[in-house]
C-alpha cells in the first residue's frame, strides 16, 4: 500500500471521532426584581452540571434554570458555570441590570366639556427603565396610539369627537414589564344645535339624540330651570368621577324619555312640579334646608315626646 494514502486515512477516521467541543447559550427575562435564566449546553460528553452565581452574595444554584428574585435594584454580573461528565468545563459572564418597580399616574387638564371635547394629558411614570412603550387607549373607538418615550414624564393630546363616557388607559412597558395607569373617566356632553320645544315642533336637539329631561319639561334649553341644572352638572356633578359617571349615564338613558315628555302636555306638566324643589334646592341650598327643617320639625316634636313618654327599660324590670 501506499504510505501517503494509509496516513491519510488514519488522519480521516481520527477527526471524525473526535469530540465537538463543550458549548452553552442561555436566556435571560426580567419581570421586576425577579430573574429567570436557562441554560441550552451542546457538544461535550453528556452528563452536565450546572452552577448558577447570581452576582449578590446570595447561595448559587445548581438547577439548569433557575428563578431568582434579587432584594435591590443596579446591575449584577451573573456566572454560569456548566460542565460535562468528560471533565469540560465553560463558563459565561451574564450582565443584567434590576430595577425598581414601575408607578404610573394619569391626569387630564378637563375631565368633561361639549363635544368636540380636546384634552391635554399628562402621564407620569417611575421606575423601569427608559426608552418606555406606551400605548394608550382613549376608549372612544379611535386607534390604539403607540409611541416611544424617552423620560419618565410626557404629554399628549386626544379630540373625544362624540358624547359619551370614555374610560382612557395607559399602559407602559418597560425591561419586559407592564404596568398600567388608573382609569381616568371622561365625559364629552352633547352639542346642542336646537333646544326648543314648542306646540308645533317637538324635536329633540341635533345632538346624536341626547337631550336633557329638564329641557322637554320647560320647553328651552336656554330657560332658567334648565340653566339651573346645566350649571350644577358643570359644577358638581362633572368634578367627581361617580358625578361623571351619572351624567354619562343620563345622556345614554335619557333621549327617549324625553322625547315623549316634549311631546305630551301633561307629563311636561308633572316632570316640571317634581323639578321644581329640586331646582330651588340647587339655587337657594339654605333657603331649602330651612324650610326643610320647618316642615320635618313638628314630626321630630312629637316624635321626642313619644320616646319621653314611653316606658324605660330598667335592670329592676327583668
Amino acid at each position: 500500500p501506499d504510505p501517503n494514502t494509509a496516513d491519510a486515512n488514519i488522519s480521516l477516521i481520527g477527526v471524525a471521532n473526535a469530540a465537538t467541543p463543550l458549548a452553552v447559550s442561555y436566556t435571560t427575562s426580567l419581570k421586576g426584581k425577579t430573574a429567570t435564566f436557562t441554560a441550552t449546553p451542546s457538544g461535550g460528553k453528556e452528563g452536565y452540571g450546572y452552577l448558577w452565581s447570581f452576582g449578590d452574595s446570595t447561595p448559587d444554584s445548581p438547577y439548569q434554570n433557575p428563578t431568582h428574585a434579587y432584594t435591590n435594584s443596579g446591575d449584577y454580573n451573573v456566572t454560569l458555570k456548566v460542565t460535562d461528565s468528560g471533565g469540560g468545563v465553560i463558563t459565561k459572564i451574564i450582565e443584567i441590570k434590576v430595577v425598581d418597580g414601575m408607578g404610573i399616574t394619569l391626569d387630564s387638564d378637563k375631565h368633561g366639556g361639549s363635544a368636540p371635547l380636546a384634552v391635554h394629558f399628562t402621564a407620569a411614570v417611575t421606575g423601569g427603565v427608559t426608552p418606555y412603550a406606551v400605548k394608550i387607549d382613549y376608549k372612544d373607538g379611535t386607534e390604539i396610539e403607540t409611541f416611544s418615550a424617552a423620560q419618565g414624564n410626557f404629554t399628549f393630546d386626544h379630540t373625544f369627537e362624540h358624547a359619551g363616557a370614555f374610560e382612557s388607559i395607559v399602559t407602559v412597558t418597560s425591561a419586559g414589564v407592564s404596568i398600567a395607569s388608573p382609569i381616568l373617566t371622561l365625559v364629552s356632553l352633547p352639542s346642542y344645535t336646537e333646544d326648543v320645544y314648542t306646540s308645533g315642533d317637538r324635536r329633540l336637539p341635533e345632538d346624536e339624540g341626547h337631550c336633557f329631561i329638564a329641557t322637554a319639561a320647560y320647553g328651552s334649553y336656554l330657560s332658567p330651570q334648565v340653566r339651573v341644572l346645566r350649571e350644577f352638572r358643570d359644577s358638581v356633578l362633572m368634578q367627581s368621577g361617580a358625578g361623571r359617571w351619572f351624567v354619562a349615564t343620563y345622556y345614554k338613558l335619557s333621549p327617549r324619555v324625553a322625547d315623549i315628555i316634549g311631546a305630551n302636555e301633561t307629563l311636561r306638566g308633572a316632570v316640571r312640579i317634581l323639578l321644581t324643589p329640586i331646582v330651588y334646592a340647587i339655587k337657594f341650598p339654605l333657603i331649602f334646608a330651612a324650610l326643610l327643617l320647618m316642615a320635618t320639625l313638628p314630626f321630630l316634636v312629637r316624635l321626642t315626646r313619644r320616646l319621653a313618654a314611653s316606658p324605660r327599660l330598667t335592670f329592676n324590670d327583668r
